[in-house]
């Protein structure tokens, strides 16, 4: 099995016109402020999230991508 970051990494080779098509949010259960800063420093990613989910967290990630097109 594949971890997240694995995915970003094989993620990374694809065309650009795939890349471009996608947002990319991290969900964790983890405090870690390293797996943060991991995150934030990656171009592929749009965002890290802590768990649970809200609602409102996806409210926000819609709003996002909804002004981004």
């Amino acid at each position: 099995s594949m971890t997240g970051w694995e995915l970003l990494d094989q993620f990374k080779d694809f065309d650009d016109k795939i890349i471009k098509q996608f947002s990319i949010y991290i969900l964790s259960s983890s405090v870690d402020e390293r797996d943060k800063a991991r995150a934030q420093s990656n171009e592929l990613v749009s965002g890290f999230l802590s768990k649970p989910l809200t609602v409102e967290n996806v409210r926000q990630i819609m709003n996002r991508n909804l002004q981004n097109y």
